[in-house]
């Protein structure tokens, strides 16, 4: 299995990645931007997504991760 780091403060969007991805991910969470780049730095993720109605930019803490 694979690590998924998943963005967002709303448990039922959790609740639905939890559901539809639980055979193939792992899922850590992060409630805001700056917790989940402390995840990108302390774990080998493979997958993110972040909820885009969150505020802060993305790319500003995802960007450097790319491999």
């Amino acid at each position: 299995m694979e690590l998924l780091l998943l963005i967002t403060s709303s448990s039922e969007i959790i609740h639905r990645f939890q559901s539809a991805l639980s055979d193939t991910f792992i899922i850590l969470t992060a409630d805001n931007l700056k917790k989940g780049s402390l995840l990108l730095q302390e774990e080998h993720i493979a997958v993110i997504a972040a909820d885009v109605t969150i505020s802060g930019n993305i790319e500003e803490y995802t960007g450097r991760f790319r491999s």
